[in-house]
């Protein structure tokens, strides 16, 4: 619920883009004023460069904004032999993750506007004080579109089914932090599905490292090296050959997640790794088992492996390596578990 007063600092900036008869493409107008490398971000992930667009509506992240960008084909017809504006993107940066909420939100603000950015600053400077607007297009309602509805939009158990067993590689790389890389050919199925891939690790409830969308620019790769930790979506092939930028890669399209070379020795499997794969893959299986059955039996075994790292601190309440080593655990578990710890914070601080 975002209470009175506070939908000022969720609402963060309103960009209005615009591709004319010439098909050049500029940020026409921004509240509050946008620097230059977002506005080319924006202009990139808005599609309209391109001859054909392929989402209409996209949500994505840069540094520590949600960015959401609706493209809506220009009110006003152009006269023939005439410049002017064929289609307008409305782009929202906000400090929240609601593709829902923002969808709906430029939607009618693209109803609203005239052509002027005027026309939209009555409903924004009413959204950002007072969380809603009302026009004569229809009202919008920021405590509507719930938070956490948003995080469960996408069938986990529908994930599940598309890798199968392989589920268990990107499990394990989100559980210990690893970069983590999607591919998929369309941006619509990109991001359907990424945007699930943080529940599996629901212990934590953050959505932080999700980019769901980005482009192979400098701009965008300076932020995923800032980041250091990531779930990165693109739909251009070449992110495949960036090894570099990845531990894990996931092909959506192709059903298949890969490990890079470098990163196998992080990736062997354990009894804890088997032990959560019969789950996910037995669960997805049986149309019997909601998501949130699903859900619940991860966060379950999830907690026991929690409480297995309690017992393995040392007198200094922290988990080091020496220690792991000389505890009498199965084949490759201390690896894998001193990487977990190290990504709960478990481990001691340099």
């Amino acid at each position: 619920k975002i209470l009175k007063g506070m939908a000022g600092k969720v609402l963060q900036g309103l960009v209005i883009l615009e591709k004319d008869t010439n098909n050049d493409v500029l940020a026409a107008w921004a509240y509050p004023e946008c620097d230059k490398e977002t506005e080319s971000v924006l202009i990139q992930r808005s599609g309209l460069e391109e001859e054909t667009i392929q989402a209409p509506f996209t949500f994505s992240k840069l540094r520590n904004q949600w960015i959401y960008i609706s493209v809506q084909p220009s009110k006003t017809a152009v006269e023939s032999g005439a410049i002017g504006v064929t289609v307008t993107g409305f782009c929202i940066m906000a400090a929240d993750f609601n593709p829902e909420r923002y969808f709906a939100m430029t939607k009618l603000l693209s109803k609203i506007y005239d052509g002027s950015p005027l026309s939209l600053l009555p409903p924004w400077l009413s959204a950002s004080t007072r969380g809603k607007f009302q026009s004569e297009h229809g009202n919008f309602i920021m405590d509507e579109y719930n938070n956490r509805e948003s995080l469960l939009t996408t069938s986990i158990k529908d994930v599940i089914k598309i890798f199968g067993e392989e589920i268990i590689l990107l499990w394990a790389a989100l559980m210990m932090k690893k970069r983590v890389v999607v591919f998929a050919e369309k941006i619509s199925q990109l991001l359907k599905v990424i945007r699930a891939f943080p529940i599996l690790v629901w212990h934590r409830s953050s959505w932080d490292q999700l980019r769901p969308f980005m482009n192979l620019s400098d701009v965008e790769i300076r932020d995923l090296e800032t980041a250091g930790v990531y779930i990165a979506g693109f739909t251009n092939p070449g992110v495949a050959d960036q090894e570099n930028l990845y531990d894990v890669f996931v092909d959506i399209s192709e059903k298949s997640i890969t490990v890079a070379t470098h990163a196998k020795a992080d990736f062997k499997m354990t009894n804890v790794h088997k032990d959560v794969c019969k789950f996910l893959v037995n669960s997805a299986e049986n149309p019997d088992t909601s998501d949130g059955d699903i859900i619940k039996g991860l966060t379950l075994k999830v907690k026991d492996l929690m409480s297995k790292l309690e017992t393995l601190k040392n007198d200094a309440g922290n988990i080091d390596w020496e220690t792991l080593q000389n505890t009498k655990l199965p084949a490759n578990l201390a690896p894998f578990l001193f990487a977990v710890a190290a990504a709960e914070g478990m481990t001691k601080k340099e």
